[in-house]
C-alpha cells in the first residue's frame, strides 16, 4: 500500500527494464493499492528496452492495482515497447479497479509497440472504474512508432476474450 505526496518539481525515473513512477514491474500475483496520494503529477518516465507509465511499467499474470484516489498525470512516457497513462503492459489475469477519477493529459510514446492513454498493451484483463468516476484522456499526445505498433485513447491494442 502507498501513501504518498506527489512531488512538486519536475521529477524523472529513467532506465533499462519497465519503468513506473510507483512500481516497474509488478509480479505475478501481487497487489499494489494506491491511496492517500495528493497533487497533479508531472514527471517523466522513460524505459530504453522495455514498458514505461506514469503508474506501474507492467503487470505480470494475476497482479492486482487499485487506485483509490483521484489522479491527474500531465508529464510524458516513453517506452521502448509498450507505454499507457496508467500502466504500460498488462499480462492474462490481471486486474486494475479504478476506485476514483483519472485524467491523463501528458504524451505517451511507443518505440516499437503500443500507446494507450490507459494501457498500452492490455491482454485479457478487467479493467474496472467504481460507479460515477471517469477516465479522461484530454489534450494527450499518443504515438505508436515501429511497424507493429498501435496508439489508441484508452487501449494501445487489447485482446478481449469472451466470459462464459
Amino acid at each position: 500500500e502507498v501513501t504518498s505526496i506527489i512531488p512538486k518539481a519536475k521529477t524523472a525515473v529513467t532506465g533499462e527494464g519497465n519503468k513506473g513512477f510507483f512500481c516497474n514491474t509488478m509480479e505475478v500475483g501481487s497487489s499494489l493499492n494506491l491511496i492517500n496520494f495528493t497533487g497533479t503529477a508531472d514527471f517523466n518516465v522513460t524505459s530504453t528496452n522495455q514498458a514505461a507509465a506514469a503508474l506501474v511499467g507492467c503487470m505480470a499474470a494475476n497482479a492486482n492495482l487499485t487506485v483509490g484516489t483521484g489522479f491527474a498525470y500531465s508529464g510524458s512516457v516513453t517506452g521502448a515497447k509498450n507505454a499507457g497513462g496508467l500502466v504500460g503492459s498488462t499480462a492474462a489475469g490481471t486486474q486494475i479497479n479504478l476506485n476514483e477519477n483519472y485524467t491523463v493529459s501528458g504524451s505517451i510514446t511507443s518505440g516499437n509497440g503500443n500507446a494507450g492513454g490507459l494501457i498500452g498493451l492490455a491482454e485479457n484483463n478487467p479493467v474496472s472504474i467504481t460507479d460515477g468516476k471517469k477516465v479522461s484522456v484530454t489534450n494527450a499526445s499518443l504515438s505508436a512508432n515501429g511497424t507493429s505498433g498501435a496508439a489508441g485513447g484508452l487501449f494501445g491494442f487489447a485482446t478481449i476474450s469472451q466470459g462464459d
